[in-house]
Order: structure tokens, then sequence, then C-alpha cells
């Protein structure tokens, strides 16, 4: 669906009974309207972000968070899913914060064009990378060519697309290896002479 930013967080260096509060904190999501309330009712006051501060009133990321996967061992959680139009770092900072945990979000939206990654260590930022969305997935995430193949799928499998597809790899700054140029070409089944 368009719009919709996908988000996959790692919570680490967390104790099990922390593991627990959130498994079942995350059952109580339909039985809030705001997103903001719910957060809100995991995190303490003295460790929720500024509802005020934040321009659209929105500090812990989209309007809605649609999990659609949780996972959990003795000491780490990870969790993923869909936000509205923006990713959950807010959300992600809070959590490390009220938990004295380690929280990595990797996040992406192919309309929006932007990808990237937020690492916090309670509650404070350590690492980050904001990029676009192609940038991130074949550069940061190290997808390279396959993420290149699995985009061309998308395009037109005529001259004129495999031209455009060209200039939007140019255009990210991406230079392609001979070798690379070779399996984009045959994965669009395009003589080499022809581009």
């Amino acid at each position: 669906m368009a719009n919709y930013c996908w988000n996959n967080m790692l919570i680490s260096q967390i104790k099990p009974e922390d593991i627990e509060c959130i498994q079942t904190w995350i059952k109580t999501y339909d039985n809030f309207s705001y997103l903001k309330d719910w957060v809100h009712s995991l995190i303490t006051e003295e460790n929720r972000l500024d509802v005020e501060a934040d321009v659209f009133k929105l500090p812990y990321g989209g309007r809605w968070f649609d999990i659609n996967d949780v996972d959990e061992d003795e000491n780490y959680m990870h969790i993923s899913g869909d936000s509205a139009w923006s990713p959950m770092i807010g959300l992600a900072q809070a959590i490390s914060k009220e938990f004295q945990c380690d929280v990595s979000i990797d996040y992406e939206e192919s309309g929006c064009d932007f990808g990237g990654q937020s690492v916090f260590e309670n509650g404070e930022l350590t690492q980050e990378y904001q990029g676009t969305y192609w940038m991130y997935n074949y550069d940061f995430c190290g997808e390279g060519i396959d993420f290149l193949i699995s985009e061309l799928a998308c395009h037109d499998s005529t001259e004129k697309g495999w031209i455009e597809f060209l200039q939007r790899i140019s255009s990210e700054g991406i230079t392609l290896s001979d070798k690379e140029m070779t399996e984009l070409r045959e994965s669009m089944n395009i003589e080499t002479s022809t581009i």
C-alpha cells in the first residue's frame, strides 16, 4: 500500500520481565483511539516524548502502527509492522529510555523515497543513517545488485523502461560494475548490444 512505512525494531539488552510487559502492552493496541494514548499506557510520564514540541503532534511516529510480527527470546524482542507515512523512531527511543535497553529500528518507505536506521542506547541516539529508499537498500543494507534486480521487475520491460531504470540508478549516485550491468541485462533479457 502506498505511503505505508515498514518498520523493523530490535530490542536487546532487556530484562525478561520487561519483554513480558511489552508483549502484554502490544495486545492492548485496539483498546486505544490514538497511538499517543497507547504509547503513554506503556511509557511513564518522565520518559515520554514531548507531544507539544512535535509540529504534527506525532512524536512517536505515524498516526498508527500495524504490527504484523513479534518474536522474542529471553533477552531480545523483535517487532515489525507498517506505520502511516513516517517511521516509529520516537517509539523506539521511548522504549529504549523506559526500559534502559538498546533499540535499533530500520525503516523504509518507497512511495516517499526514504529509508534508514536509528539506534538508541538507554534512550540516547548513538547511530543514525538516513537516505533514499534505493540507497538504503542498495548500499546501507548491502543488498546491492539483488535489490536492483527486484526493483527492475517493477519497471516496464521495454527499451524505454530500461533507460528510465538506468537514469534512476544514475540519479541515486549508484555506479554499476560491468558485471552488475550484465546481471541486470540478463534479468531483463536485453541483448548486450542493445544498451
